[in-house]
């Protein structure tokens, strides 16, 4: 895996504004700057399925590439 790619830093379910579940997903990136992108539950769904995990905190370490499972899949 490269060092040249952010990182799963941290994961957390959180609620969405019309009370559904979501995940809140930190990525760390190799300059030590971090952001957050959410994914819907089907989003992680496939994400999970995909990376063969059943827990969330085995995304933790992974590369963002990760969560491009996350998207339709017609868009990937």
């Amino acid at each position: 895996m490269s060092d040249t790619l952010a990182r799963v830093r941290a994961v957390q379910l959180t609620p969405t504004h019309d009370g559904e579940a979501a995940c809140a997903v930190q990525l760390e990136f190799p300059g030590g700057g971090r952001s957050v992108v959410q994914l819907d539950s089907a989003g992680l769904a496939r994400v999970m399925a995909e990376a063969g995990l059943t827990d969330l905190s085995g995304l933790v370490g992974r590369p963002w590439t990760v969560l491009l499972a996350a998207q339709e899949p017609a868009q990937h």
